[in-house]
């Protein structure tokens, strides 16, 4: 009995020792590169805070009338204060910071990371260039307002929450580069539990939805006209409207926090919950390089001479498309270079070969349906007598002329009569 102890009890003490020792491999970061990283965060929340509240103050000086170019007011810093703002993170290298720690890409990259989320998030909402938000109604500009701040402010919210969670972890020992940071803070759950935000950020998200949905409630300018960079589900009402500017803020924190520390967070889920593509593109679709090959039957080429026309011919050959990254409205460009094309006979010349000596002009697809046309539409119910129809196409012709040269006349017609037929 008692051999049978004393083996139970070498094991036990051999189980515990294991245990020890295993707890004992979470070594954490140095105490300075610990420093230098959480510095670096901190100085970073602090830039895009400010591009969040100088944004909102180019759209408020905007929707009053005051600022004649919001694009140039966000895109420029106008205001001139965010350079303050990234001088405090190049100050820390050098200093506190070699350059060489972990989880963290450098003064400037961190730099343009904060700051262009700000910039690209207001083109999301406001298209690009910034448009529709000058000189609104009273309304319209409580809604902008709204719109803008608090999606802004719940964006720093998310950075302050990533970076309490980091340095946490760090101070574990469980975050030692951008793999573990993904681990422990790779998602909204973690980046706002209790190690991150403690619930503060999903809490600025909700005042965001409240704050938006009763501003945006009885606009005078419609929430398309308003927010033309947005596609038409998030015009459908202001609750609407709301989600997506919430989606687009955690889209554009996330893609922050990716570039400047490295990570590789899931940023499709995070802003909506869902993996189709809402943030950082299609991640099912890869374009690439395609050669399109030219069949001859329903492929043709046209030449232009100076001596005489030549009329089409059928090509065979091939050209070959290669098309960039799908952006987040959906777009990607596309470069076009022929690879061949086959030599052609031309009546009353002979054998001709063609060697084109540049590349097709650039160009751009869409994956979702096109962008924005910016349609300006206006409907007069009453312009004057009407005699006939044809008599009320010319007046109307002439009343969209008095509006100004980029106006058209679409439809016309005088109120009680036929129009077609033997009784027009």
């Amino acid at each position: 009995m008692s051999t049978t102890r004393r083996l139970v009890s070498l094991g036990i003490g051999a189980a515990v020792a294991m245990l020890i020792n295993g707890a004992a491999l979470a070594v954490p970061l140095p105490g300075a590169d610990q420093k230098c990283i959480d510095g670096y965060n901190n100085f970073l929340r602090l830039v895009s805070a400010q591009a969040g509240k100088s944004a909102t103050s180019c759209i408020k000086n905007a929707s009053k009338g005051k600022e004649p170019n919001p694009d140039n007011c966000i895109v420029a810093n106008t205001d001139g204060k965010i350079a303050g703002k990234r001088s405090k993170v190049s100050s820390l290298f050098g200093s506190k910071c070699t350059g060489s720690e972990p989880i963290q890409t450098g003064a400037t990259n961190g730099n343009d990371a904060h700051q262009d989320a700000l910039e690209d998030l207001a083109h999301d909402y406001f298209g690009d260039p910034v448009s529709g938000v000058v000189s609104v109604g009273k309304q319209s500009q409580k809604c902008l307002q709204k719109a803008i701040q608090r999606p802004t402010q719940a964006f720093t919210e998310l950075v302050k929450a990533h970076r309490k969670c980091k340095k946490n972890e760090m101070k574990a020992g469980n975050v030692v580069d951008s793999a573990t940071l993904d681990t422990f803070c790779g998602t909204f759950a973690l980046i706002d539990g209790a190690n991150g935000g403690g619930g503060k950020v999903a809490g600025k998200y909700s005042k965001a939805t409240t704050d938006v949905t009763a501003a945006c409630a009885g606009t005078e300018e419609t929430l398309a006209s308003l927010f033309s960079g947005l596609d038409a589900g998030c015009h459908a009402s202001p609750a609407a409207l709301a989600a997506c500017l919430n989606a687009g803020s955690k889209c554009r924190a996330c893609l922050a926090l990716n570039d400047a520390d490295g990570q590789d967070m899931d940023c499709d889920t995070m802003d909506d919950g869902a993996a189709n593509g809402s943030c950082g593109g299609y991640p099912a679709v890869n374009i690439g390089t395609h050669a399109c090959t030219l069949n001859g039957a329903g492929s043709s080429i046209a030449l232009t001479t100076e001596a005489f026309p030549i009329p089409p011919f059928s090509a065979t050959g091939t050209i070959s498309l290669a098309f960039g990254a799908i952006a987040l409205d959906g777009t990607a460009a596309v470069n076009c270079n022929v690879v061949s094309l086959d030599p052609v006979v031309i009546p009353g010349i002979g054998d001709v070969c063609v060697n084109p000596y540049a590349g097709c002009a650039s160009g751009q697809i869409d994956c979702d349906g096109g962008a924005p046309q910016d349609v300006d539409l206006i409907a007069d119910h009453t312009i004057g007598a009407c005699v006939s129809n044809a008599a009320c196409s010319t007046a109307c012709d002439a009343v969209c002329a008095g509006i100004g040269p980029t106006y058209t006349q679409l439809l016309s017609g005088c109120e009680g009569k036929c129009q077609g037929g033997a009784n027009d």
